[in-house]
């Protein structure tokens, strides 16, 4: 954490709700942290935030817009947002924000990153204990210096998969139109990885055009966003399709029902697990505390806070009538 110098402008912190892999006292735990910070008072959500204050909201995935009233957004000066999902927030909240907001996706990043290469290695390399000694030492597993990827995204994850599987596979093409990358190289490869936001353009990109024109037994890793792959026309291809395997930690709707893969033996789910890990919830508060630190330090030169964290502004992913 980085070392607070107080500046003797006072903060109401309010969160406006907590995620339920958090825990029952993560907000007690948060509140002793932040309030280290000297001109920190926090607030829960539910609690009456009364006066003129200025405030530094906390927002999940979760959060939806109408739960901050009109009285907290006009005494708000900073919003923390730490997930990389924001597709909650609209586009007419952020565009008109009149305070910067701060994405989380640095906090994920790495799991995820570890989640899209466990399905990777599972998929292809899993191998079980051996109780005793195979005179035929086989072990029937696909290298994957002969396999052509298509990784879609290249922000934060997608640049981490780039560096960690690229020099393992055959080749990687990257589809991020935003970085560069306007090319969807998707024809017969052999595995595709979603680590792009959900906005109209990568709403539904992967549909049934798009998979049927992969490698017969081609491989999805989706821990992303659940639209981006139109999940009907992924269970009518796989359906016919039994070489083929996905690996969903997203979805349509969440959460799902066991009904909704009966039978699908070749997708499989897990419950949005993909940014989860043991020290998740001390990760989420560290960053907390650097980014109310660093906002304390510059709340008198706002455009260098701005500038700091220019890859993690929410205002700087607008476009003309989406959020990246």
């Amino acid at each position: 954490m980085e070392k607070v110098v107080p500046n003797g402008q006072k903060y109401k912190v309010v969160r406006k709700n907590v995620s339920e892999y958090q825990g029952a006292n993560f907000k007690q735990i948060e509140k002793k942290h932040l309030e280290i910070i000297p001109e920190i008072e926090y607030h829960w959500g539910e609690e009456v935030t009364e006066g003129n204050s200025p405030l530094i909201l906390i927002t999940t995935s979760q959060t939806k817009v109408e739960q901050i009233s009109e009285e907290e957004y006009k005494n708000t000066k900073l919003l923390i947002h730490p997930n990389s999902g924001h597709d909650n927030l609209s586009y007419d909240f952020i565009k008109n924000a009149p305070f910067p907001i701060i994405l989380g996706n640095p906090i994920r990043a790495h799991a995820v990153t570890n989640y899209i290469l466990s399905a990777v290695f599972k998929h292809y390399s899993s191998f079980k204990k051996q109780d005793e000694w195979d005179a035929n030492r086989t072990w029937n597993r696909h290298l994957l210096n002969t396999k052509k990827v298509l990784l879609i995204g290249y922000g934060h994850i997608g640049k981490l998969v780039h560096q960690s599987l690229g020099p393992l596979v055959q080749s990687m093409s990257i589809y991020d139109p935003e970085k560069g990358y306007k090319e969807l190289e998707q024809k017969d490869c052999d595995l595709v990885i979603v680590a792009a936001s959900l906005n109209p353009t990568s709403k539904y990109l992967v549909d049934k055009a798009f998979l049927t024109s992969l490698a017969k037994d081609f491989v999805l890793i989706n821990p992303a966003r659940g639209p981006i792959v139109n999940q009907l026309d992924l269970m009518e291809v796989l359906t016919k399709n039994k070489y083929a395997t996905a690996y969903l930690d997203v979805f349509e709707q969440e959460p799902y029902k066991k009904i909704d893969f009966l039978g699908m033996d070749n997708i499989i789910t897990t419950s949005h697990i993909a940014g989860v890990y043991s020290s998740l919830n001390s990760e989420i508060i560290k960053y907390e505390f650097d980014v109310i630190s660093k906002f304390i330090q510059t709340c008198d030169k706002i455009e260098e806070f701005k500038g700091f964290y220019k890859e993690l502004l929410l205002q700087n992913k607008i476009k003309e009538d989406y959020i990246l």
